[in-house]
């Protein structure tokens, strides 16, 4: 019960640390428009916005979990690298508070990608959090019922928060393994937050008699989840989990957790199926900060952290950048995979 009692407070730590010095370092940095007209989005950090093309199975379902206030900064970042390896009606950026920024938002529709900002509340309460990843899952929905012709569904689902990276091929190899239309719920344990624990979470009884309170049966009395970083399911799972994820909170009032916890619960102790942990999926909580270059090309995520209490990130790949702003190294990481990028050959 230790262990289960200091999840939320090392979430705390994490995120909130990391959000506060990125945006401390990259305040006056992201998002230089070339143009005159800010409708339009051309470039970020005055480098142009470059295409990638790849050769990979596009029946993945792109989510990105963001917030107004990083809109200009962690979200900039990304519409600067990995979006640009994703066709753009693949990509739905899930956000906060439609009146703020109103003019970024404005460019980065016009520019074709899908930034919805929604009702829920900017805070990271686990309420507020379950919003969004109800809103997500809702859009996956959404895609089903506009795609009826089986060959142009999305056969998975992935969520991203918008401090990770994610290498699009190498996450399309990954998927390619398994079946599609058997449920199947992919991440990774975060076994890094509990290193002296078990490799699981015990449900408490007071969870447990609130699945039964709402008629659910239980399969199991232990559970994993999918750190909430990174993660994916199956079409087959998505179909199983609608009744809790499908533009509602459903799932997190059966579990009375934060939302990717919560999801975790569902799938594992309500539904009976297990989290199939994959170890080159990294979200803020591995120290990949000695992989080498071999192994980094290997992985499928990757992302940082904010040491408490200072300025300083860690946690992040330590491969070299030309680029001053790029504290957490995805501009460099972007042109290890994409050389052709003509940005990758500037510095500043």
């Amino acid at each position: 019960m230790i262990l289960k009692g200091t999840r939320g407070f090392l979430y705390s730590v994490a995120f909130f640390g990391c959000c506060g010095f990125v945006l401390v370092r990259y305040h006056t940095h992201f998002y230089i428009p070339t143009t005159a007209d800010p409708s339009r989005l051309e470039s970020v950090m005055g480098k142009p916005l470059e295409k990638v093309d790849l050769d990979y199975k596009r029946n993945i379902h792109f989510s990105v979990k963001t917030r107004a206030k990083n809109y200009r900064t962690r979200l900039s970042l990304l519409l600067l690298t990995w979006f640009q390896a994703v066709n753009k009606d693949q990509l739905f950026i899930v956000s906060d508070n439609p009146t703020k920024e109103v003019h970024f938002v404005q460019a980065v529709r016009n520019a074709g990608y899908n930034l919805i900002p929604t009702d829920c509340k900017d805070s990271h309460r686990p309420v507020d959090l379950c919003c969004k990843t109800g809103k997500e899952c809702g859009l996956y929905y959404e895609e089903l019922e506009n795609r009826k012709d089986q060959k142009e569904r999305y056969d998975w689902f992935c969520h991203f928060d918008d401090d990770v990276y994610v290498n699009v091929k190498q996450l399309s190899n990954l998927l390619q393994k398994y079946d599609p239309s058997q449920p199947y719920y992919i991440g990774r344990w975060p076994r890094e937050l509990h290193p002296d624990g078990p490799d699981y979470f015990q449900a408490s009884s007071k969870e447990l008699q609130n699945v039964k309170r709402l008629n659910y049966s239980i399969h199991s009395v232990r559970y994993q989840y999918a750190t909430g970083s990174s993660r994916c399911m199956s079409h087959g799972m998505m179909m199983e989990v609608a009744e809790f994820f499908n533009y509602t909170t459903k799932y997190c009032q059966v579990a009375l957790l934060s939302d990717d916890v919560s999801q975790g619960f569902v799938i594992e102790v309500v539904l009976g199926h297990e989290l199939t942990s994959v170890d080159e999926i990294h979200g803020q909580f591995e120290d990949i900060s000695k992989a080498s270059v071999d192994e980094i090309l290997k992985y499928v995520s990757i992302s940082y952290r904010r040491r408490p209490g200072i300025n300083h990130l860690i946690n992040h790949i330590s491969i070299p950048s030309n680029f001053s702003d790029d504290v957490p190294r995805f501009m460099a990481y972007h042109c290890l995979l994409y050389p052709q990028v003509s940005w990758c050959h500037t510095s500043d």
